[in-house]
């Protein structure tokens, strides 16, 4: 029996910048958060996450935890990175990548937190 994830982080952060892209045919959506520069090259074996919705702030808010307990909350606001779960990429699993870096210094060789498997479960109360 898999243990469900119930988020207690209280904050989170907006992206910097946020797009679309495929690997090897898999939707990705990267991610830019320099908030979260102490993640990048972290290395863990399991996460879990959870989709909110918070209808005060019209956001989805993405949280996950890494095995060894670091939690974190990133705010897809509906007028801002929200813009990104309406597109077609988002109705079906993709990847997430995070990176400190902003998107005008991406390289190959720029550090980033990869989570596979993502699923966004929508809320009807959110109508987007």
């Amino acid at each position: 029996m898999v243990k469900k994830y119930e988020p207690t982080i209280s904050e989170g952060v907006y992206p910097s910048d946020g797009g679309w892209s495929k690997d090897n045919g898999r939707d990705i959506l990267i991610l830019s958060i320099p908030e979260f520069a102490d993640l990048m090259n972290i290395e863990y074996n399991s996460y879990h996450y959870a989709w909110l919705y918070d209808k005060n702030l019209n956001a989805y808010i993405f949280c996950f935890r890494l095995d060894h307990g670091e939690e974190r909350a990133v705010i897809f606001h509906a007028e801002h990175a929200g813009v990104l779960l309406t597109e077609e990429m988002a109705y079906q699993s993709f990847q997430i990548a995070i990176t400190d870096a902003s998107f005008e210094n991406l390289t190959e060789k720029t550090s980033y937190l990869l989570l596979n498997e993502i699923e966004l479960q929508r809320e009807l109360a959110a109508g987007w």
